[in-house]
């Protein structure tokens, strides 16, 4: 059977339905994924800039996981690390970032 056949008979009419509606879900798609990322640049700009108490609370805990993270190398590896903890030191916006530095910085003595 010719194409011209199967187009006439309506063999293509729902395929060209469901393309259809796979191109309304794509664009979709793309408009959801553009609004995601300028929601993420927003985002990030916001945590760049400092601007938010969300945005400080992430800062600090970028500085706790690094803190952290050099207190395990010090322990497995016996490495003096000391930088890591003098480029943190006053360095915490809130009270949750000071009070976990503290207690990192207390386990470190006791070791």
């Amino acid at each position: 059977m010719s194409f011209e056949d199967k187009r006439n008979k309506g063999k293509f009419f729902l395929p060209d339905i469901g393309a259809s509606f796979l191109i309304i879900e794509l664009f979709d798609l793309i408009v959801d994924v553009a609004t995601a990322a300028k929601e993420i640049n927003e985002l990030w700009m916001e945590y760049e800039a400092n601007l938010s108490p969300e945005a400080k609370v992430v800062k600090d805990f970028d500085k706790v996981e690094m803190i952290l993270q050099a207190l395990e190398y010090e322990n497995e590896q016996r490495k003096d690390l000391d930088e890591f903890f003098v480029s943190t030191a006053g360095k915490f916006q809130t009270e949750l970032g000071k009070a976990w530095a503290s207690e990192i910085a207390l386990r470190r003595k006791r070791q």
